[in-house]
């Protein structure tokens, strides 16, 4: 059984400078963009900054979780929903990144996973802000995901017992509940 925990490093940039210390090669990441700042018609200014946000944890990713599997989800897809359109900001992201080294990590819908999107050519994983639970975006998200992270090589790793008793022991500490595992030992 695969259990996954979700953090959400905000976009602010007061906190930019704490990122990598909780980036590892051993995770996987969700890149959320508005759509909305990437289509024909967007301001210069609001696609100027979603590129730079894209570029700034592409880069990190790169830097701090080398390897690690990336998962970029356009938020508004409510909004934005022509395939047409959708496949345009999909052109424009493989443009941009496509040389770079990262560009690999980048995990693209499965076939057929988007309906009336031929995913082959999407870079992106188009979210309904609206309609979480029934979204075919969102499930093809999480079912990426989920099966994206289950193949990864230290997820069927072994680790000590002793390992999973200083976790319980950190827990119950961080609860309150209990001495410091240096002490309960």
């Amino acid at each position: 059984r695969l259990v996954l925990s979700m953090w959400d490093y905000g976009g602010q940039k007061v906190f930019n400078t704490l990122h990598h210390l909780f980036l590892t090669r051993h995770g996987g990441y969700v890149l959320a963009f508005n759509l909305e700042h990437l289509v024909d018609g967007a301001s210069d200014e609001c696609r100027a900054h979603a590129l730079a946000v894209l570029d700034f944890w592409l880069r990190s990713l790169h830097l701090h979780a080398r390897g690690a599997p990336v998962f970029l989800a356009g938020t508004r897809a409510d909004i934005v929903s022509d395939p047409a359109t959708l496949l345009r900001v999909s052109k424009a992201i493989n443009a941009r990144y496509r040389r770079e080294p990262f560009f690999g990590c980048i995990q693209q819908p499965p076939a057929n996973g988007l309906p009336g999107i031929d995913s082959r050519f999407m870079l992106f994983f188009p979210l309904n802000n609206k309609e979480w639970e029934t979204d075919s975006g969102v499930q093809a998200l999480r079912s990426s995901i989920e099966r994206t992270l289950a193949a990864q090589d230290h997820v069927k790793k072994s680790i000590p017992l002793t390992w999973l008793d200083v976790f319980d022991a950190l827990q119950k500490c961080a609860q309150g509940n209990g001495a410091p595992p240096a002490a309960a030992a």
